[in-house]
């Protein structure tokens, strides 16, 4: 049985063994790298003074960094992609995965590790999702952790550099990073897609059927400009199918996949800050929408970063992660294609049973209703309606409807509710399909 390191939860803390089948990594590997990211973490005076180009650095090989960008953005001559590797003539490669990190290398272990674990189930894998780190900073620790994936996984490693970036804020970098890695595999190499990973995420069994089914619906409708594994409404008691995806206006981030065209796209506008809020603007999206899983098909575990306190506290640990190994080759997705949806979602709202009222939901309040444990009643019952009214200051707007409704996310970007599609929002009341929708 294969052991590994899976989580240093502070500085001073120790390896903790937990079994693994990763088939394809040694077992003398693994504890290699355990031990590595110990002594990496412990020691931080393994930083080499004056240092601040991991190409400056001593023990950090120059032949393990797939790229080392001195710049802010990928400029793509001759030498920007010495010893990269992406072979885009391969008929089998569907998109690069990078695992986009800084300095947290803990939660970076963990990540590879599931990653890993669920990547190497599948021979294929290795041709159709080629793994790359993209370390932004040039922060040591991380670089020489990553770089030790780089003989038993195969993994490659990028490095942007920020001596030459101005920022006045911690969100700047993040963004820029996105942009760079954006420029890097579309404009530079041509790759046909791009999923993004951060380096505080968990991914599902079947993260990577999922991606390679939504990579059809993308190339076949225009309308569709990202896969996300992610559910905003994805937490316990509030999602509950599986095989059930919708569309969403609201980018939902957090794992997700584009595609050249969108890309490219993407990459000639993007912004130097609050990337993922600049994705959910109207006049940005233009009428484009994601695909996502009632189910989410990731979870973070990040409290210490962009998401940390009291946000992470009272919803991201509430999410669930799909445990199911789904195939999603042999699912029916055509009803996600944009003309076909929209029908699809005139007869749900026709077929289901309609609320003027929160407070008389099958005889009681529905936050009473929706939150008392009880038999799941979808089969028997069917699914609801409530219109809410606005977003603020009435009994129903949709901001006191779905704090009726914890832990579930009451969230607005530019007036639209997270995980909307045209304003209305899915979540499960006692398992039923329950649809907040604006009132007509």
């Amino acid at each position: 049985m294969n052991t590994t390191c899976l989580q240093m939860r502070t500085l001073k803390s120790s390896c903790r063994l937990r079994p693994l089948s990763l088939h394809k990594l040694p077992q003398l590997v693994l504890a290699a790298l355990c031990l590595l990211l110990l002594l990496v973490t412990l020691n931080s005076s393994w930083h080499p003074r004056n240092s601040r180009d991991p190409r400056d650095a001593m023990w950090v090989n120059k032949t393990d960094l797939a790229h080392v960008s001195s710049e802010g953005t990928a400029v793509c001559n001759p030498g920007i992609a010495t010893g990269l590797q992406l072979n885009t003539a391969d008929p089998d490669l569907l998109s690069p995965v990078v695992v986009v990190a800084h300095n947290r290398v803990s939660y970076l272990a963990q990540t590879m590790m599931v990653l890993l674990r669920t990547w190497s189930a599948e021979p294929a894998n290795a041709r159709k999702f080629p793994l790359f780190i993209s370390v932004d900073g040039g922060d040591q620790r991380t670089l020489l952790f990553a770089s030790a994936w780089r003989e038993p996984a195969g993994v490659q490693v990028i490095s942007r550099v920020r001596d030459l970036v101005k920022c006045d804020h911690y969100d700047c970098h993040i963004s820029l990073h996105f942009k760079y890695l954006l420029q890097l595999f579309f404009e530079c190499h041509k790759s046909p897609r791009l999923i993004f990973v951060e380096e505080d995420l968990a991914i599902a069994p079947d993260f990577f059927s999922y991606m390679e089914a939504g990579s059809v619906l993308m190339d076949e409708d225009d309308s569709i400009w990202c896969i996300s594994a992610w559910n905003d409404h994805g937490q316990i008691g509030r999602a509950s199918d599986a095989t059930a995806l919708y569309r969403t206006d609201v980018m939902p981030g957090l794992g997700w996949m584009t595609n050249a065209r969108q890309g490219l796209d993407l990459a000639m506008k993007w912004p130097t800050r609050m990337w993922d809020d600049w994705m959910r603007m109207k006049r940005v999206r233009r009428g484009r929408q994601c695909v996502f899983p009632e189910v989410p098909r990731t979870h973070t575990f990040g409290k210490f970063g962009s998401h940390s306190g009291e946000f992470y506290d009272n919803h991201l640990s509430k999410m669930i992660l799909n445990e199911q190994l789904i195939d999603w080759s042999k699912q029916d997705l055509q009803y996600l294609l944009k003309d076909r949806y929209e029908q699809l979602m005139v007869r749900w709202l026709a077929r289901a049973k309609h609320y003027s009222s929160v407070t008389n939901v099958q005889g009681l309040p529905l936050g009473q209703y929706c939150n008392t444990t009880g038999p799941n009643d979808a089969a028997a019952a069917g699914d609801m309606v409530v219109e809410y009214q606005g977003t603020h200051g009435t009994e129903l707007s949709y901001m006191n409807i779905s704090q009726l409704l914890p832990p579930m996310l009451g969230d607005l970007r530019e007036g639209s509710p997270r995980g909307s599609y045209d304003g209305i929002v899915m979540v499960r009341c006692r398992g039923r399909r329950l649809f907040l929708k604006p009132a007509s």
